[in-house]
């Protein structure tokens, strides 16, 4: 070893360093070993028998945790409900925002061709009404 190289932090002795062509972790991740993910997913899709109707039905593990928390919120729970909503959520987020209101105008509209009819008016009377509500 030459004075050239020096040793220290970040800068170990040339004989244990990498070596060229040669993995730093030989034996890596063994094959068919399984990450958290995987393993998550297959635990949310393993079956399960449920009793729907007093017949036992297979349902998946994710399917049923979501409908017991979908009836816990329905109960009243808040944790719950706000879990639920954080999930409509996510998966709509068009939903989240809220419903469009009605049109109040079509319903003011036949609501009062309604009255005309019941209070008998004659169609120059209806015209003339009809006439100022679209001026509104």
């Amino acid at each position: 070893m030459s004075h050239s190289d020096p040793t220290g932090y970040g800068k170990p002795p040339r004989a244990t360093r990498f070596q060229k062509g040669r993995s730093g972790n030989p034996a890596g991740r063994p094959k068919g070993r399984l990450n958290v993910a995987t393993v998550f997913q297959q635990a949310l899709s393993a079956t399960v028998m449920v009793n729907e109707g007093g017949r036992r039905v297979p349902r998946s593990k994710l399917d049923v945790a979501l409908t017991q928390l979908v009836n816990q919120a329905a109960g009243g729970e808040l944790q719950a409900i706000r879990m639920v909503l954080t999930l409509a959520q996510m998966v709509d987020p068009d939903a989240a925002q809220g419903h469009t209101p009605p049109d109040l105008k079509a319903d003011r509209e036949l609501a009062r061709k309604i009255m005309a009819r019941i209070a008998g008016l004659d169609s120059s009377e209806e015209s003339a009404q009809e006439e100022e509500a679209e001026h509104e």
